[in-house]
């Protein structure tokens, strides 16, 4: 855990580095949402998707209705799908 000043006040980052194997099912992503709503992270990486389109649906669906910025790098094929949220 480290900690960082942002702006006058301290902050910390919690940063979150998963392999979920798969989130096309709701089910997945809906017990990913939770996990997120307990840990709050900052930055989570997701690794193994499986999904050859990532869009602010499935972003939403997620992180939750708070913006934010995302990057995806698809999957080949049944294998592989980068996340960063």
């Amino acid at each position: 855990m480290e900690w960082v000043w942002w702006g006058w006040s301290l902050v910390e980052m919690k940063i979150i580095s998963y392999n979920v194997r798969g989130l096309g099912g709701f089910d997945k992503r809906e017990e990913f949402n939770r996990f997120i709503r307990v840990k709050h992270p900052f930055v989570v990486w997701l690794q193994e998707s499986k999904l050859s389109v990532v869009d602010d649906f499935i972003i939403t669906s997620l992180w939750g209705s708070v913006g934010c910025g995302f990057f995806y790098q698809a999957s080949i094929g049944a294998s592989g799908g980068l996340i960063t949220i």
